[in-house]
């Protein structure tokens, strides 16, 4: 059978309705990933760069460091002459976990406290997981994370999506 010229292809109202069924699919797919998947992974990269930070200055300054994380937030303190104080550098200030995280730390506790001595060494191991809200395991297809802390200061990222 052949087509004649007006009977050939495709209308342009009908190419112009496929487009706004495609552009409405695509909408629905972005819009289904929720402003916690990169906000997980975001605040994992900003506290495992805290960490190092505060590891770092720990190792320079030939003071201890302390980390106190809770699921409410985390903050940094710095041992010098016989107390603890809050540290001077902006990297280093106390941060509260933004809305829509369940932050979880491991063995279930409600706090942990570690601290980088003067080698740089953790006085204990600590893994902290950060998941959307909804979405609490942490694994590639959640869009949570881990932030893991070796005893020998060492700070890696886990799970989540490639960024």
């Amino acid at each position: 059978m052949v087509l004649s010229g007006r009977d050939a292809g495709f209308s342009l109202v009908e190419l112009m309705v496929v487009l706004a069924i495609a552009g409405l699919a695509a909408s629905a797919v972005v819009l289904s990933f929720s402003r916690g998947d990169g906000l997980a992974r975001s605040e994992g990269q900003r506290l495992a760069a805290r960490l190092g930070a505060a590891r770092d200055a720990a190792v320079i300054g030939g003071q201890p460091m302390a980390v106190d994380v809770d699921p409410l937030g985390y903050a940094f303190s710095r041992r010098a002459g016989g107390v603890w104080a809050k540290p001077g550098e902006a990297s280093l200030q106390a941060r509260a976990w933004p809305a829509g995280l369940v932050i979880r730390l491991d063995g279930g506790q409600d706090h942990r406290r570690v601290i980088f001595d003067g080698m740089g060494m953790a006085s204990a191991a600590m893994t902290i997981r950060l998941a959307p809200q909804g979405r609490e395991s942490v694994n590639r297809d959640s869009g949570g994370v881990a932030v893991v802390l070796a005893r020998d200061g060492e700070v890696s990222l886990s799970g989540g999506s490639a960024p």
